[in-house]
């Protein structure tokens, strides 16, 4: 009996021994489902509550929007970019009103928008306004609202139709006399009209930029055209004015609105023997043609070799061996700024790995303002102050916390400058981000540019808006200054950024130099990474904004 007792005793332990890590094995995973459950539960409400950073993308389907606006030939106000949080998404936001001129186009305009926005993917949804001449669409993206187009009737442009006439009127007549009278189409550059919107208003502005030999009086001149514009018009209407004591120039009113600007730059009677070719490079290193460029539209220049009083086949020899001389000693120059910088994180940007002899030009009080500026600075890039500047009449706060506004003091302006451009370090130069209402008034521009002057920068006036006064108010102010040439990513395509650098090197060799402006923009750097390598070869020097003002 003791023998089966202790056989017993032996198989219970046995079986106990058996149990126990069954048991520890059970508890463990138990363990674990519970943690990896707590974990879920944690993500689960990060989830939840995490703000989904969509900026960059949305910013982009603003470009695309624009792009669509301008591909329809549609006259568009845009009102500015606004950051907001909406259903945990951070976006960009904006709005914009288009006008249509024609009623029983309204729809049919309304439907051929409609179908391009879908096509990008942009949710709309539509809703008719007490007003029964507007409609606004909201535009979306992952069911967040990401703009407000607002379709407009346009009736002002009927009542001014005849106004226009006037316009176009005043160009020729003007025109027609500085050919009669004072010069050749060599000495004429002009830019195409640009319709100019000032609240329910909307006229036509024209640039001239004349080339007088010194012997001519302008004096003189304004009196010749005060005298033809008043046998066509009562004398009422049209009001001649000079621009400032410090410049050559003079402004010509229609009913109180500037419709057209011609500035004069003056040369010496033996200028023809210094001409260089068909691009005359010598009167373009000589004048600042880049001051005459308007907004979105590139001047007409007219440049021939010929010259009053000059023998056209010298004129041809000369030209030629000049030229040649010309292309042995120097290269047209092209600068390119790449603004909007400071949303991307620098460690992970593609655009720093571009040729360094670009500019960077990064927004203030964004997330990596200061890391942009020292990764850029470290990698060799000359890097710029992209100045936010009030773009839509009627704001009393700024879309980012540093941007300038007209109803501010000289004291507010002066200090929110400093204030930007303390947080980029090592920062040479400053160009206009936005700016369609400030960069207007002269007044808040002096303060400005004053600050600019103290800190010793230069200024780059990105031509917002037609009539920008920021290079004029620059240079009166002593600031070195030079304007924009063209916006290289104005269309979003690689395409059109392709064709906007070819014409930006054309210009380059009109002019012997020129400054694109493109954004950090995925399309605009891939399209820049595969086209500079090739600028030397076609015979262009990238160089810094700053060796321009040299």
């Amino acid at each position: 009996m003791s023998v089966i007792a202790e056989i017993t005793t032996k198989e219970v332990k046995k079986e106990k021994h058996l149990i126990n890590p069954f048991i520890i094995i059970t508890l463990c995973a138990l363990t674990l489902s519970l943690f990896s459950l707590l974990i879920f539960i944690i993500f689960l409400h990060y989830e939840n509550n995490r703000i989904i950073d969509l900026r960059h993308i949305s910013r982009q389907y603003h470009e695309i929007i624009q792009s669509i606006f301008q591909e329809a030939n549609l006259e568009n106000r845009f009102y500015g970019y606004n950051e907001q949080i909406n259903n945990k998404k951070w976006i960009i936001t904006g709005e914009y009103d288009v006008f249509l001129t024609d009623v029983n186009k309204f729809n049919e305009i309304e439907k051929v928008l409609r179908k391009k926005l879908y096509e990008t993917g942009i949710g709309i949804e539509a809703f008719q306004n007490e007003d029964t001449r507007t409609k606004s669409l909201l535009l979306k993206i992952n069911n967040v609202q990401i703009a407000k187009v607002n379709l407009n009737l346009k009736e002002i442009a009927k009542v001014n139709n005849d106004k226009t006439i006037k316009e176009n009127e005043i160009y020729t007549t003007v025109k027609n006399l500085l050919l009669t009278k004072y010069t050749t189409p060599a000495g004429i550059i002009e830019s195409f009209p640009e319709p100019i919107i000032n609240n329910n208003d909307m006229w036509f502005y024209k640039k001239i930029t004349l080339f007088l030999e010194k012997s001519n009086n302008e004096n003189q001149l304004i009196t010749d055209i005060n005298k033809v514009l008043s046998e066509k018009f009562i004398n009422n209407e049209i009001k001649i004015s000079k621009e400032s004591e410090n410049t050559n120039g003079f402004n010509i009113y229609i009913d109180n609105k500037q419709v057209l600007s011609i500035y004069i730059q003056n040369f010496s009677d033996n200028l023809h023997r210094e001409n260089t070719s068909s691009l005359q490079t010598s009167l373009s290193t000589r004048f600042p043609f880049r001051k005459y460029i308007d907004e979105y539209f590139e001047p007409v220049a007219y440049l021939v070799n010929e010259h009053n009083n000059t023998d056209k086949n010298n004129l041809t020899n000369d030209n030629e061996s000049i030229a040649t001389s010309n292309k042995k000693n120097s290269k047209p120059k092209i600068a390119i700024i790449l603004d909007d910088g400071g949303y991307r994180n620098p460690e992970e940007d593609p655009a720093l790995e571009l040729n360094n002899k670009i500019n960077i030009s990064i927004l203030p009080d964004t997330k990596y303002t200061k890391e942009l500026a020292e990764k850029a600075r470290e990698k060799g890039f000359e890097v710029m102050l992209h100045m936010p500047m009030q773009t839509r009449q009627g704001v009393t706060k700024g879309s980012l916390p540093c941007e300038l506004l007209i109803t501010m003091s000289e004291k507010e302006i002066k200090e929110k400058t400093k204030e930007a451009i303390k947080q980029i370090p090592g920062v040479k130069g400053v160009n206009n981000h936005t700016g369609g209402v400030f960069t207007l008034k002269e007044e808040p521009l002096k303060y400005f540019m004053k600050v600019l002057k103290e800190e010793d920068l230069f200024f780059i006036d990105s031509i917002v808006i037609g009539g920008s006064k920021a290079y004029k108010v620059a240079v009166e102010t002593g600031v070195p200054s030079l304007q924009r040439d063209i916006f290289l990513d104005h269309e979003y395509t690689t395409a059109k950024i392709k064709a906007s650098l070819e014409e930006l090197k054309k210009i380059a060799q009109k002019k012997g130099q020129a400054i694109g402006i493109g954004h950090f923009r995925d399309l605009t750097i891939n399209v820049l990474k595969e086209e500079l390598p090739k600028l030397e070869e076609q015979g262009f020097e990238l160089v810094r904004v700053s060796e321009l003002l040299e």
